[in-house]
């Protein structure tokens, strides 16, 4: 990010290299456990020259995981990356494909809880007060 806000494209290019050394060196262990979506983006994207220091194209991102669809997209880039299965993703869009990967995705308009939420918390014993346990249909559940 610091790179890029000083304007100097090679430098910003030289760290995103980095990364991706760094990255290289330790996803192994994440891509071979199937209980682990792992995702590989950026929170904006930052233009090498111009006045602005965030701008608000869409920015590439890469998801690999259970159930996750695969396409034929080979770079890692803006162009590339809106080409794919993925298409063009706004924020909140990214977190409902999360939680559809994670398998945690829920219904639009279910009411499992009290509060509403775009997710499904996952299997949990219900708490309760009475002395006969959970589910048991007492009325201080």
């Amino acid at each position: 990010d610091e790179a890029a806000h000083r304007k100097e494209p090679f430098l910003k290019k030289s760290v995103i290299e980095a990364l991706d050394r760094g990255i290289a060196r330790q996803i192994g262990p994440f891509l071979d456990n199937p209980d682990t979506l792992v995702i590989v983006t950026s929170d904006h994207s930052t233009p090498s020259e111009g006045s602005l220091v965030h701008s608000g194209e869409p920015v590439p991102r890469v998801m690999q995981g259970c159930g996750v669809r695969r396409d034929r997209v080979e770079s890692f880039d803006e162009v590339s990356a809106h080409a794919g299965a993925l298409g063009m993703v706004r924020g909140k869009e990214m977190m409902y494909l999360i939680l559809n990967y994670l398998d945690r995705a829920k219904l639009v308009g279910t009411m499992d809880t009290e509060n509403d939420q775009p997710f499904w918390p996952g299997n949990y014993s219900w708490f309760s007060l009475s002395e006969e346990g959970p589910g048991t249909g007492g009325n201080d559940e």
